[in-house]
């Protein structure tokens, strides 16, 4: 107790310096590690906002909701132009009869031999295209190979050289045969002369995931002013829905030479009679020759697009089974060819 009360000074000293420190660690050092804890915070906050300053927009909650609507939409039209599509092309993937698969081959290449040879034969009766008598008629084979050289000239794929991969081309060609030759019967364009289908191998291997346009070169001599018509009604078929990819029109200079000098002379006793003739029926427009290069459309199919949500994110962001998947849109796939 003595030495207590002798040392009363020095105790109250360590006591009062005890207490100083205390303060300057819970008045000082305490709040002065939160502010720098703050202005660190703050400094990632600015640094975020100064980041955020180089985007088009702030991701708020209100531009998610947006964002999200949007996709909503683009995916909705997506679908909506894929159903168009699959209607668009349904009546081209179809084979005889309306079938929705494809027949036997032996069976298909009967049937195709006999519609094409009933649709040419068609044209050729309704414009009166004969073949002329052979020099030696008593050549055997000599008529037939007369015939053949008729036209309108169809490539075609012998029966011969069918195999199933080829029954669905084979299918597609005839439709595009039959809408070329059928616009022709409907606008009686006489001249059809060539139906040419080139890089037939090419089609096959073609790579396209939903669609292909299909090539036809088409030779014909009609008349300049029915180019348009011909044209028109092409572009505009049910079945087969063509793009122009090439158009050649050249005038023979013999046809020219030809109109050019045809002489016509002829006396009507009253005008009305000579108002009444069409132009046509005195000078008869010269055919010019086309060759016209089309594309038809032929539509494989694309799987359907699906809106992603935000939970979609979190799981993939968690590293889950399916890994990073794309958003809003769906990628197209095969389905029909």
């Amino acid at each position: 107790m003595d030495k207590l009360t002798e040392n009363k000074f020095w105790i109250a000293v360590s006591a009062t310096a005890l207490l100083l420190a205390g303060l300057v660690f819970w008045l000082i050092y305490l709040p002065m590690a939160e502010l720098r804890k703050s202005q660190g915070d703050l400094a990632k906050e600015i640094g975020r906002l100064k980041k955020a300053e180089k985007w088009e927009f702030l991701p708020t909650k209100d531009r998610w909701e947006h964002l999200q609507a949007k996709s909503a939409a683009e995916v909705d039209a997506l679908n909506l132009g894929i159903g168009e599509y699959d209607a668009l092309g349904k009546r081209f993937r179809e084979y005889f009869d309306d079938a929705k698969e494809p027949p036997d081959v032996s069976d298909f290449g009967a049937r195709y031999t006999d519609e094409l040879n009933k649709l040419i034969g068609a044209y050729r009766e309704e414009f009166g295209i004969q073949a002329p008598q052979p020099a030696n008629p008593d050549v055997p084979g000599a008529a037939v190979e007369v015939q053949d050289a008729l036209p309108p000239e169809v490539d075609r794929i012998e029966r011969s050289q069918l195999h199933p991969e080829r029954v669905e081309v084979s299918m597609k060609e005839f439709w595009m045969t039959q809408s070329v030759i059928e616009t022709c019967q409907k606008l009686k364009l006489g001249g059809l002369q060539k139906v040419t289908f080139e890089g037939r191998d090419a089609q096959d291997k073609d790579p396209a995931e939903t669609h292909t346009w299909r090539p036809v070169t088409v030779d014909i001599d009609l008349p300049y002013s029915q180019a348009e018509n011909l044209l028109t009604e092409l572009l505009t078929g049910d079945r087969v829905h063509f793009r122009v990819q090439k158009l050649d029109i050249q005038k023979p200079t013999a046809s020219v030479i030809a109109h050019r000098a045809l002489v016509i002379e002829e006396e009507f006793e009253q005008y009305a009679e000579a108002t009444a003739r069409a132009y046509v029926e005195v000078a008869p427009e010269p055919d010019v020759k086309m060759q016209l290069v089309l594309g038809a459309f032929d539509w494989k199919g694309m799987k359907s697009a699906e809106v992603k949500s935000a939970d979609d994110d979190d799981e993939d962001d968690d590293g889950g089974k399916g890994g990073k998947k794309g958003k809003g849109r769906g990628r197209g796939k095969k389905k029909n060819r």
